[in-house]
């Protein structure tokens, strides 16, 4: 493992997730999504999160993921890993208080890739179709203009053109150009 110095060495024991119950699974996606892979695609995410396991967690991602030499498709998906986490080390949750999660998500600051990664995650575990899906999505981010915009020229027929139309939206530098140009008389 990479000796981190600085900020994230002060992370202590929310750097590694090791499996082994010392730790919320949730709190580690949080640091690890926000903090050591902050700014980062989702596929970025997928390939660093094995640096940060260790002991059980290791051991379930590499009987989950790796086959041989090689790392399954599912590996490159990162909503697909951190679910599979998520699951694997996460107290059980009742499904009402699952489904409310999802229904009360909203996209409330600037990390929509995160944002994303707990939408996907919520819903998933939710077990909510992709119409579902679809309108809760819609709904969440609801509360950003720029986005919404976005979202509206494009005119996403389905839940994957949506997400992906979302993820667009954070790749798009004309679109953050435009949202924080001021007009100047």
């Amino acid at each position: 493992m990479v000796s981190h110095t600085g900020p994230v060495s002060r992370l202590g024991e929310h750097r590694v997730l090791r499996g082994d119950g010392s730790m919320d699974v949730k709190k580690f996606l949080f640091v690890f999504e926000n903090v050591l892979t902050k700014g980062a695609e989702a596929a970025q995410k997928a390939k660093e999160i094995v640096l940060y396991l260790e002991g059980n967690a290791f051991e379930f991602y590499y009987n989950r993921f790796a086959f041989g030499d090689a790392l399954s498709e599912d590996a490159d998906d990162y909503s697909k890993v951190r679910l599979a986490l998520l699951e694997r080390f996460s107290e059980t949750r009742k499904p009402e208080e699952v489904i409310r999660d999802a229904v009360e998500l909203s996209l409330v600051d600037s990390n929509i890739n995160g944002f994303m990664s707990k939408a996907e995650s919520l819903y998933g575990e939710a077990g909510f179709n992709e119409e579902a899906k679809f309108g809760l999505l819609r709904k969440a981010i609801r509360n950003n203009v720029n986005l919404m915009q976005f979202v509206a020229y494009r005119n996403p027929r389905d839940f994957e053109e949506l997400k992906k139309t979302i993820l667009d939206f954070t790749k798009s530098k004309e679109v953050y150009y435009l949202s924080n140009t001021r007009i100047q008389d």
